[in-house]
């Protein structure tokens, strides 16, 4: 199956429609901890910064070998997964 050449690709934004957008962000509370969140309804996986893992003591219990397309359209390999 081949993509018709005029498709964009999913992950990339239309700078007009970026101009008059923003992103929903409000607290959200991991234990007693507030942390700042972006809420994103339409994502396939939550993630979270190494830094934030670490600042909340978390620890990943699952291998996770998977790449992301984060926001800034990077590709990211993710380091694993918290189930618990």
């Amino acid at each position: 199956m081949r993509r018709p050449p005029n498709l964009k690709e999913a992950n990339l934004v239309d700078p007009q429609l970026e101009q008059c957008t923003t992103a929903a962000k409000c607290y959200v509370y991991i234990g007693d901890e507030p942390i700042v969140v972006i809420l994103d309804t339409g994502v396939t996986v939550s993630i979270i910064t190494k830094r934030l893992d670490n600042h909340l003591v978390l620890r990943i219990n699952k291998e996770l070998k998977m790449v992301v397309v984060i926001a800034t359209g990077a590709r990211e390999q993710t380091l694993g997964k918290i189930t618990k």
